[in-house]
């Protein structure tokens, strides 16, 4: 009864869609990202399962918030690469005007990330940061965003998922 109820409330939890706003203040921030939006996703575990008007919720949600960067932060699959496909169906509409980031977290890696990897690039829904770096640009000033990899890529070196934070951080200008 009590293993019933518990999937149950994680059944219904998977359908909740959780939005917080935080303002940050970042000491020596260029003027010209004053008032930047950044709406950051994760977790959402995309998947044969996976509710699709949950992820039209989920959509809809980010364009009202009118960002102007998407981070999307790992478990952007559940376990198998050929849902990227539908990932790519369901959340590929998302823009912003300084762009969509993607990092891998651990059912991304679990999937099989150099095919989710490659997937996700083909598919051209935004931009794949793993242990790199992406420089944004408004007015005269740059912003670099770093991506990094999932501990579930194991050490640093012994897969592309592993992460890196050293060398990506060594790629700012």
């Amino acid at each position: 009864g009590v293993a019933a109820v518990l999937l149950l409330l994680g059944y219904i939890g998977t359908r909740r869609l959780v939005v917080r706003r935080v303002d940050a203040e970042v000491p020596g921030l260029p003027q010209e990202f004053d008032g930047l939006r950044i709406v950051q996703l994760s977790d959402l575990h995309v998947g044969p399962h996976t509710n699709r008007r949950f992820l039209e919720r989920v959509v809809n949600a980010a364009r009202s918030l009118q960002p102007d960067i998407i981070a999307v932060t790992g478990d952007l699959v559940d376990d198998r690469a050929e849902d990227v496909a539908v990932y790519a169906r369901t959340l590929g509409a998302l823009d912003a005007p300084l762009g969509v980031f993607m990092i891998p977290g651990n059912h991304d890696v679990y999937a099989g990330w150099e095919e989710v990897e490659r997937s996700l690039r083909e598919a051209r829904i935004g931009t794949v940061l793993v242990n790199d770096v992406e420089l944004v640009h408004r007015g005269s000033a740059t912003l670099a965003l770093v991506g990094t990899g999932d501990p579930a890529g194991g050490a640093r070196g012994t897969s592309r998922a592993a992460p890196d934070v050293d060398g990506a951080l060594a790629r700012v200008p």
